[in-house]
């Protein structure tokens, strides 16, 4: 049959082997981008618990905690978060060992109002801290008795500065460069 046309195209058995590289680099593009994304929820997780210890420690910073240990809660992203806080004293300071968790609610909560997907991968052990964070803080004055305060030292004598109605201050006129 020297006057027949050559054949043109791709036979059954390329194109089920072409479908089948397609089908192995989508799936392992898939699984890539489900880990990235596991990698992010878990990284934003991370992030707003790190947040709620830093929020934690400020708190206790500004009303002078006095004691050994205390828990928080609050609420960051739409999480509740539990705070664990420890403290002992370390010479001039105290030392606060602070560990998130995500707190247990009494039953799962469900917002629909906001438009967040759920979070790719739930914790497993919700006991396990997400974020530690360790901070000091001044020791308290009720903490240390009379005896144990240093003495405040003397300030030395401040040279004494003019008022500033006693200074004369060079103007225009009394300036020998700006004189005509």
């Amino acid at each position: 049959m020297k006057g027949a046309m050559p054949e043109h195209g791709f036979t059954l058995l390329e194109v089920l082997i072409a479908l089948v590289v397609v089908a192995v680099v989508l799936s392992a593009a898939t699984v890539a981008v489900g880990g990235a994304a596991r990698r992010q929820a878990g990284l934003e997780e991370r992030t707003f618990a790190t947040w709620a210890a830093q929020n934690t420690l400020c708190r206790l910073r500004l009303d002078g905690f006095a004691g050994d240990a205390t828990q928080a809660e609050q609420s960051i992203a739409g999480q509740r978060w539990r705070v664990d806080v420890k403290a002992r004293t370390q010479g001039p300071l105290r030392r606060v060992d602070l560990a998130v968790r995500l707190a247990v609610e009494a039953e799962p909560r469900i917002n629909r109002a906001e438009p967040r997907i759920n979070r790719a991968a739930p914790r497993i052990n919700k006991a396990e801290p997400v974020a530690r964070l360790t901070g000091f803080l001044p020791v308290p004055v009720s903490d240390t008795g009379p005896d144990q305060r240093p003495a405040p030292t003397p300030l030395p004598d401040a040279p004494s500065v003019p008022k500033a109605q006693d200074r004369s201050m060079p103007g225009p006129e009394s300036s020998p460069e700006l004189a005509p």
